[in-house]
């Protein structure tokens, strides 16, 4: 599948490392375009992708499911099913090079490489990274950051690295950043993510989409 669109944006995610957030993130950033109007379809890389969405939307996933449809203005595919349609906005959620014992391991080096091709043509390529060390010597290491547009910094408060520390290490602008926040996952694993989207989630995927131009700029009333 080509992610590329003429009318629509097309945002890659991934990760060089498990537990940033990548599926999360992606999941957020589809809610709100859809309440702001703007259908948008996620791309899952594997079926244990598929099946993360679906836990983190609520939305049980049936046996050879190959798309879901968890909420109004968002739909969820797997990647490797070229005859479901792509709608909307278009957000491949790439993930990392982890497998998932959901997915055949004869085949999990071509279904990576293809997720990884997909996020390669998207108008926006963002890693999702925390700002730690192992991180980001990961994303020099597997020069991750040479076909990269931005990253969206998972940060730690009080940690030592932050939105300067990731930029100089990977040269990659900052588009957004979070504070790793327990609310995030306690939602998720309440299954009241997608209907009660967390406020910082919310607030970081909002400067995400806006700095990428999928959002209108905030007005002056709604900064004050």
């Amino acid at each position: 599948m080509n992610a590329t669109s003429s009318d629509k944006t097309t945002i890659g995610l991934r990760s060089v490392k498990g537990g940033a957030g990548t599926s999360v993130t992606a999941a957020a950033l589809a809610i709100i375009l859809a309440d702001t109007y703007n259908p948008t379809t996620i791309v899952a890389a594997s079926l244990a992708d598929l099946a993360e969405m679906g836990s983190i939307f609520g939305t049980p996933i049936g046996a050879g499911a190959v798309a879901i449809h968890p909420r109004p203005g968002v739909r969820v595919i797997l990647g490797s099913s070229p005859c479901v349609p792509v709608t909307g906005h278009v957000i491949v959620d790439a993930g990392t090079e982890h497998r998932s014992i959901l997915d055949p391991a004869p085949t999990w080096a071509d279904v990576k490489r293809t997720a990884f091709d997909t996020w390669a043509t998207c108008e926006h390529r963002i890693i999702v990274a925390r700002a730690e060390y192992l991180t980001l010597s990961r994303i020099v290491t597997t020069n991750a950051a040479d076909t990269a547009t931005g990253v969206y910094a998972v940060t730690a408060p009080g940690g030592a690295l932050g939105v300067s520390e990731v930029e100089a290490v990977t040269g990659l602008p900052v588009v957004s950043r979070i504070d790793i926040d327990g609310t995030i996952a306690r939602a998720v694993d309440a299954g009241v993510f997608a209907e009660r989207l967390p406020h910082l989630q919310r607030l970081a995927v909002e400067r995400l989409a806006r700095n990428l131009g999928v959002l209108e700029p905030e007005s002056v009333t709604e900064k004050s």
